[in-house]
């Protein structure tokens, strides 16, 4: 394995690694040492595969790229919480702050948190599937409720603890 280091020797970034079998992944990093590309590969090259990753301007992911599915956009609230992601999205999608885009609309993932950061709500594009969530007041779900459109039932998961919060 090979590291990117500044001033001291780290183990923190790696950005080479050879594996058995002659395999070898590629870590491509900013600046920042966050990842901007990883490809696996033979040792020729000739067989690879590359994940790619793009940061918006406050450097949060807003952009992930797989070959099996395709681009996955995520936007954040003013907390830094992630607020939505649209999954299944054509590698070329470029990031967008709000998600309004009627192609990332149509995939996108909501999400709602209380005044302590915790997730409070999930809303799917089509509505089937949404969530509330509740909490104890030590910050341990203690209800999930979970709208199934294609009966109209709603879903509840409720979660109870012993002494030790176990």
């Amino acid at each position: 394995t090979s590291y990117r280091a500044y001033d001291q020797p780290t183990t923190d970034w790696p950005v080479t690694i050879a594996h058995p079998g002659g395999a070898y992944t590629d870590i491509v990093r900013d600046p920042y040492g966050k990842p901007t590309a990883i490809t696996r590969r033979n040792s020729t090259g000739a067989i690879s595969l590359t994940r790619s990753y793009t940061y918006n301007a406050n450097q949060e992911l807003c952009r992930q790229v797989e070959p099996e599915t395709g681009a996955t956009l995520m936007g954040y609230d003013g907390a830094g919480n992630l607020a939505w992601t649209a999954a299944g999205l054509a590698a070329g999608t470029a990031c967008n702050a709000g998600g309004t885009i009627p192609t990332i609309l149509a995939r996108k993932v909501v999400r709602g948190y209380d005044a302590r950061n915790r997730l409070k709500t999930l809303s799917f594009a089509d509505s089937d599937g949404n969530q509330v969530w509740t909490y104890a007041p030590d910050g341990l779900p203690t209800n999930i409720v979970t709208t199934v459109l294609s009966d109209g039932r709603l879903v509840t998961n409720q979660y109870s603890y012993n002494r030790r919060r176990l």
